[in-house]
């Protein structure tokens, strides 16, 4: 295994990868609020695509990855900070670092783009110390992101679809379907959209992610089905789409302040 890392104050991170696995792996990463764009040789999951200059919008939650022993992980990724937007964006690209994520998701829209796969071996093979370091760095990461802002330029001045009527065939789905294991590859592939188009899509569209929709369908049902008194709460947490009762009673008090039992009581 080789992990090589650079860390710039609270700006940006750059990593670079060459591990090889004995066996399968799952591993879940806390995610935070950044863009990260990378150029993967080889890698093993569901959200990286290897052999592609490619883009991955962070958000709150936890990512889970499925590594694979046959499928090395060898590459190179810039993670940005909002604190990078707030030093050497904010008066020049308005929007807050909201606009910076929609300009990272033209990456995925796009195929290959060279001049950012350059940058990113150029990173990759290099190796500098001294106190030029944080400069070479620095260079680096704002012509990458230079980059991928002209990028997003010339994809909206050739062509700016909206995404609402895919999102409201999304919703409607979402509507008819909220008890089933819903995933993100699925709802992508319904809507047309890439997983991280659609995620920063949905929620600029709806003020919520996916999940939090969904968990919000399943709670006004479950009170409907409460209202009418005529199932037991068991059957209605497998009605809304929970497996226990007992997630069903926790997701439940998180969003109302009742247990369904004790909202029940309260009709």
């Amino acid at each position: 295994m080789n992990y090589w890392l650079y860390t710039e104050k609270d700006l940006f991170t750059i990593t670079i990868s060459d591990i090889e696995l004995k066996a399968d792996m799952v591993k879940s990463f806390p995610i935070y609020d950044f863009v990260g764009i990378y150029y993967y040789d080889s890698i093993h999951t569901k959200d990286f695509i290897e052999g592609k200059t490619g883009a991955f919008i962070g958000g709150a939650g936890t990512y889970t990855a499925k590594y694979k022993s046959d499928k090395p992980i060898s590459g190179v990724a810039i993670n940005i900070m909002p604190e990078y937007y707030d030093m050497y964006l904010a008066d020049i690209l308005p929007g807050g670092f909201e606009a910076l994520k929609e300009a990272f998701l033209y990456v995925n829209e796009s195929p290959n783009i060279p001049e950012l796969l350059l940058v990113l071996r150029q990173i990759e093979r290099c190796r500098i110390e001294g106190a030029g370091t944080p400069l070479y760095f620095q260079g680096k990461v704002n012509e990458a992101v230079a980059i991928v802002l002209a990028n997003a330029k010339e994809k909206k001045g050739v062509s700016q679809k909206p995404n609402r009527e895919e999102l409201m065939v999304l919703e409607k789905y979402l509507r008819e379907n909220y008890q089933k294991d819903l995933s993100l590859e699925t709802l992508s592939k319904i809507s047309c959209m890439s997983v991280s188009k659609l995620k920063y899509s949905f929620k600029e569209t709806y003020g919520v992610n996916i999940s939090e929709y969904i968990r919000s369908i399943r709670i006004e049902k479950a009170k409907e089905l409460l209202i009418t008194g005529r199932y037991p709460i068991s059957n209605i947490a497998s009605m809304v789409g929970y497996k226990t009762q007992g997630a069903l009673s926790k997701v439940f008090k998180e969003n109302t302040g009742f247990c369904p039992k004790d909202f029940k009581k309260s009709l």
